[in-house]
């Protein structure tokens, strides 16, 4: 499969799952009810064939009939999930409803050229289509439902601004969550060759040229170089050392369970200015998220499916390897680790 059809098919599995329904078909009893109108179990229906296709294409057929370590299925727990969905979807469409805030053919139309573009057109399109067996018509309603919630969110965040005494108040509460540095280090046996490492360097030679030649972390081949990180990434002792240099500073020798280290900071990243669009990013989801619950307990929500029940059964490892969340859809985080953090 093309790398950007991929990437757009996995998104498509990650937000379907947050926000997803169909419009109401009519037919059959309800599963729910929402402010007295029902979702019918054809919608429910509907809506679980698109969710069972996407999960088999990732995980495989046997995908829905693994335990799900609470005595049910995953089958179960994905039809949980619909239901909740499918009741959240009806909340959402009242809520613009009356803020007059409305999805047109334009608008839908230009979403699935977007995402078929990301997918490298139509020959990856039908590829897609071809392995997942998604129809065009689900197709489209995902990219009506995803216009939807992206509307949704858009109109609560204006509507609630976040607040930069608020702001303030979580990024002090969290800095070592948000301040980064780039940096490089040397790590040896002794701190006489630490000492002498420094030395080295105070006397004009590269960072860099010394730890490729007495380095015995695996970053020596990197001249050091261990990427961009939180102080949460690394051991104590060399977090505290590493974020209290300046840029360009090299530590005196440090030492931790894995040798001693010379260290030196290269870039740094900190300050509320850094992180204010991660941190509004964060604040605003977990209020969108508030706020949703809010609409269920303003609107009467009744649900009606029965599902199998769980008993009490133990969890066992496979149980606790496979759960019905949505699968991993960060592909291209570096899992490169060093001696300084994982050793």
């Amino acid at each position: 499969m093309h790398n950007g059809m991929k990437k757009a098919a996995v998104l498509l599995l990650a937000l379907t799952m947050l926000l997803s329904a169909c419009t109401s078909t009519g037919g059959g009893k309800a599963v729910a009810k929402v402010n007295g109108e029902e979702i019918s179990e054809a919608d429910f229906e509907k809506e679980f064939a698109m969710h069972k296709k996407l999960y088999t294409w990732q995980y495989g057929e046997e995908f829905l009939t693994q335990p799900a370590g609470d005595g049910t299925t995953m089958e179960t727990q994905i039809k949980k999930q619909v239901l909740n969905l499918l009741v959240m979807y009806r909340l959402i469409e009242n809520d613009l409803e009356k803020n007059n805030i409305t999805i047109t053919d334009e608008e839908v139309q230009e979403s699935i050229d977007s995402v078929k573009e990301s997918m490298e057109g139509e020959e990856g399109y039908n590829t897609f289509k071809e392995q997942t067996k998604f129809t065009d018509e689900e197709f489209k309603e995902y990219n009506r439902q995803n216009l939807m919630y992206q509307k949704h969110m858009e109109m609560y965040n204006e509507q609630h601004p976040i607040d930069d005494a608020v702001m303030e108040e979580t990024y002090n509460a969290n800095k070592q969550q948000y301040d980064t540095i780039t940096a490089s280090h040397i790590l040896v046996a002794s701190e006489d060759e630490a000492k002498a490492a420094k030395e080295r360097i105070d006397n004009g030679e590269a960072f860099e040229d010394v730890a490729k030649d007495v380095s015995t972390d695996g970053s020596a081949a990197q001249g050091g170089d261990l990427g961009t990180f939180g102080y949460t990434a690394m051991i104590p002792e060399f977090a505290d050392a590493a974020f209290a240099l300046e840029v360009g500073e090299v530590s005196d020798p440090v030492e931790s369970q894995y040798g001693w280290h010379v260290i030196t900071v290269r870039e740094k990243s900190e300050g509320l200015d850094a992180v204010r669009e991660q941190i509004t990013a964060q604040l605003q989801t977990q209020s969108y998220s508030e706020y949703l619950t809010g609409l269920e307990e303003e609107y009467e929500v009744e649900r009606l499916m029965e599902f199998e029940e769980a008993t009490e059964a133990p969890e066992t490892q496979e149980d606790t390897e496979t759960d019905a969340d949505e699968p991993e859809t960060n592909t291209e985080t570096d899992t490169e680790t060093t001696e300084a953090d994982t050793e």
